[in-house]
């Protein structure tokens, strides 16, 4: 028997193959089967949030950063490092005068929840709460190429 045999033939208790766990866990993206279990899921991972230049710079001085969604929806949107890309090209496609924040998720005071509130299958992390600042590690301009779309910039660290 080959490994891929065994992949596509078995299931967890819960119906989940083998081959389900492994491409969530490859794709470092959640189960869902571990979010209702856990609907506060942490990780260690770098987490990224796009925002306009300008109001990062009143956050630094102000020392807490409110994105609009904060208001209107009750969090911040986050994403995973393969996430942020997909995310950058279809709600920021050609805009200029953005930032990429990469976020340390064990230095936020605020609590992140992995879920889906537009009905797919893929979880984001969501911030309850303002972004400290101190939990930012690392500030990069976020440049959109000729074509509008972007790539993840190159750290100066």
């Amino acid at each position: 028997m080959y490994f891929g045999d065994f992949v596509g033939r078995h299931t967890t208790s819960q119906g989940v193959t083998p081959a389900k766990i492994l491409s969530d866990y490859l794709t470092k993206t959640v189960h869902k089967s571990q979010i209702s279990k856990n609907k506060h899921l942490k990780i260690n991972n770098m987490l990224y949030h796009i925002c306009n230049a300008k109001d990062w710079q009143q956050s630094t001085k102000e020392g807490i950063y409110k994105a609009d969604s904060l208001e209107s929806e009750g969090f911040i949107h986050f994403s995973t490092e393969f996430q942020v890309l997909r995310t950058a090209n279809l709600f920021y496609k050609g805009q200029d005068g953005l930032v990429l924040l990469h976020i340390n998720p064990k230095k936020l005071t605020a609590e992140v929840v992995y879920e889906n509130t537009m009905g797919g299958e893929e979880q984001f992390p969501h911030l309850y709460g303002a972004l400290n600042i101190e939990a930012v590690e690392q500030v990069l301009d976020f440049i959109s190429k000729d074509s509008g779309d972007f790539e993840m910039p190159v750290s100066e660290r």
